[in-house]
């Protein structure tokens, strides 16, 4: 899919291999999404109220070692 992107915000991350910068960006997608299971092992839509408890729970970047 192509879509333009806006920068929102960038934000330091600490974690396990130390602190580095993240961007936050957004993008209108119009049509169907179709993400490339090759690629994406889960997506989909949530709310603000479970946005927080996801982020808690599930694993987001995945650290190869």
């Amino acid at each position: 899919m192509r879509a333009p992107v806006r920068h929102l915000f960038t934000f330091l991350g600490r974690g396990v291999i130390g602190p580095y910068w993240l961007g936050v960006h957004e993008a209108l997608v119009v049509g169907d999404l179709a993400p490339d299971p090759g690629e994406v092992a889960w997506w989909g839509w949530l709310t603000e109220e479970e946005l927080p408890r996801a982020v808690g729970r599930w694993e987001f970047v995945r650290l190869w070692r």
